[in-house]
């Protein structure tokens, strides 16, 4: 399961633009494709960027999320951070579509992937409950679907909308089929949604 998928014929990765000006990693050390990134005491993560449980059959054809542990230069503060895609909703209904309940291609597999990633979360909070830690991208639902309430009920992150006090009518990201919709998403932990400006920080 070393192809990542996400396309017919693709093989898909996420990855980590960054600026080293602002925030590194902290004492590099890559894992490869197929290495399972753990949670050590500290917390520290055993390969530093690496992903989480790439041979788990949740990924299956589909993106694996890369976790990394970071240093912020501006504050000198440590920062967990997991980059995920989940597989895609491709070929299911419009939510404002005659199909009631309405056709969620891939649920199934979300709801795996977001319980695999969750763990990883929540041991990462286990061993630091004040850790600084922020889950990201494109997880291809809703935040009312199954997927994400199993990813903040098992990982204990709070969803930055939330955070931030938005206005449920501002929380979309693009428009389809006359439809304010929302499927990339930012999950901070309880240290950040308490204080959501500390992103500002950095």
């Amino acid at each position: 399961m070393t192809q990542d998928g996400g396309q017919p014929g693709g093989n898909i990765r996420v990855a980590y633009l960054y600026n080293p000006a602002v925030i590194y990693l902290k004492n590099p050390n890559p894992g490869s494709s197929t290495e399972a990134n753990q949670v050590l005491a500290g917390p520290t993560l055993k390969y530093n960027p690496d992903r989480i449980d790439p041979e788990n059959s949740a990924w299956l054809a589909s993106r694996k999320p890369l976790a990394g542990q970071w240093e912020t230069v501006k504050v000198k503060s440590t920062m967990f951070t997991v980059n995920v895609h989940f597989t895609s909703k491709d070929g299911s209904s419009s939510i404002e579509g005659d199909s009631r309940p309405p056709v969620n291609l891939g649920v199934q597999q979300r709801i795996a992937q977001a319980n695999v990633t969750s763990i990883f979360v929540a041991q990462t909070l286990a061993e630091e409950p004040v850790a600084s830690v922020i889950a990201a991208g494109d997880f291809n639902e809703f935040t009312f679907v199954a997927s994400l309430e199993t990813l903040t009920a098992v990982s204990g992150l709070v969803d930055l909308d939330e955070a931030a006090g938005n206005e449920p009518t501002e929380r979309y990201t693009y428009l389809f089929d006359m439809s304010s919709e929302e499927l990339d998403h930012m999950f901070v932990s309880p240290k950040i949604a308490c204080a959501p400006n500390l992103l500002h920080t950095i």
